[in-house]
């Protein structure tokens, strides 16, 4: 069980760091 809630919230960080990318990327436009 807790194995799994730290690969949902390390996949949950690795999104935020992507979408982030993603935005900062945009505004560089």
């Amino acid at each position: 069980l807790l194995r799994i809630a730290e690969t949902h919230y390390v996949s949950k960080v690795v999104t935020m760091k992507r979408i982030k990318k993603v935005k900062s990327a945009f505004i560089n436009m």
